[in-house]
């Protein structure tokens, strides 16, 4: 059954950052990724992340993982947001 299917080209964006790695130019720019970086080459954190995450962090109960299938809770909303409350799919 696969092997009628042709395969994708790569990922524009992931082709760019290959070409970037594999470029061996010292004076290079990096313009496909997207995030900032200073003079040092470090990430700055923005200050409204800094406190969101911090905010995240004080409400936080637990350390459980949340297995692949995602948390049930969620994944029953959108069922029910996508295909309505009534669905037979759903029941």
């Amino acid at each position: 059954m696969f092997e009628a299917l042709n395969p994708l080209p790569q990922d524009p964006i992931l082709q760019l950052m290959q070409q970037f790695r594999e470029d061996t130019r010292p004076g290079k720019v990096d313009l496909g990724i997207g995030v900032y970086k200073d003079d040092a080459g470090n990430t700055p954190i923005m200050a409204a992340v800094y406190e969101a995450e911090r905010r995240l962090l004080e409400g936080e109960t637990t350390k459980s993982y949340v297995g692949p299938a995602g948390s049930a809770g969620f994944n029953n909303a959108m069922a029910a947001l996508i295909l309505g409350d009534n669905s037979p799919l759903i029941r």
